[in-house]
């Protein structure tokens, strides 16, 4: 069996039978769609092809500039192609058997500046009401490193104003005590007090209450702080 022929079949095999998803598949048909130019190019038989093969086709993923994770994402492609080689009884053995996988660096977290955030923070218009939710939403991430899931899930009466603190429910419906600064508290108060009566009533009248800003779209316009 020719390298391409095997490829299509197992491409057809993990289509049909293990119904696996279109971006899924797509990946594996470019990983090995690529290693089959790289034998083809070398004259490689299906056969033939040995463990320094590999090796060489992913020391050649390197060169091309690719970084460890994507490199490691070939191998477990190859790695399935000849197992189901194997299973189909095309080959009699696994080049890949006991080839280690490439150390994947983890990457540093990402993180804003001061300028950026103090950008961010004083995008929102605190003259409207609006603005005024958003500042407090922003504030809010800000000063406690909520999830925005758990923010947009927080009550009125999970709010401590003079313990200056917030009660959160996290994953696996654990609760926890979590400090807030007074900034953000202040930005809290404004919102309670002047933007959330008028932001309430313009929902019970049927109106939507929209967004304005970016910092609306972080909840995607819910309201924070529940409906209580």
């Amino acid at each position: 069996m020719r390298i391409h022929a095997l490829i299509a079949s197992f491409m057809n095999y993990i289509k049909v039978e293990k119904g696996l998803a279109a971006n899924t598949l797509a990946a594996y048909d470019r990983d090995l769609r690529k290693f089959e130019r790289f034998a083809e190019k070398r004259g490689l038989r299906l056969e033939a092809l040995n463990r320094d093969h590999i090796v060489d086709f992913l020391g050649d993923l390197y060169r091309q500039g690719l970084d460890s994770r994507t490199v490691a994402r070939h191998l477990v492609s190859l790695r399935n192609l000849f197992r189901f080689a194997l299973a189909e009884e095309a080959r009699s053995t696994d080049p890949t058997l006991n080839l280690e996988s490439p150390k994947v660096r983890r990457s540093l977290p990402t993180y804003l500046r001061m300028e950026d955030v103090d950008r961010l923070l004083n995008q929102p218009d605190a003259s409207t009401p609006r603005g005024l939710r958003d500042r407090a939403i922003l504030e809010v991430l800000y000063s406690t490193g909520l999830r925005v899931s758990e923010l947009v899930n927080l009550k009125v009466s999970d709010l401590e104003m003079r313990m200056g603190c917030l009660r959160c429910i996290g994953k696996g419906d654990k609760e926890r005590l979590v400090p807030v600064g007074r900034k953000a508290l202040a930005a809290v108060q404004a919102y309670l007090g002047k933007s959330r009566p008028l932001l309430l009533r313009g929902r019970e009248a049927g109106r939507s209450p929209g967004s304005s800003s970016t910092a609306a779209a972080i909840v995607s316009a819910v309201l924070p702080f529940g409906a209580c």
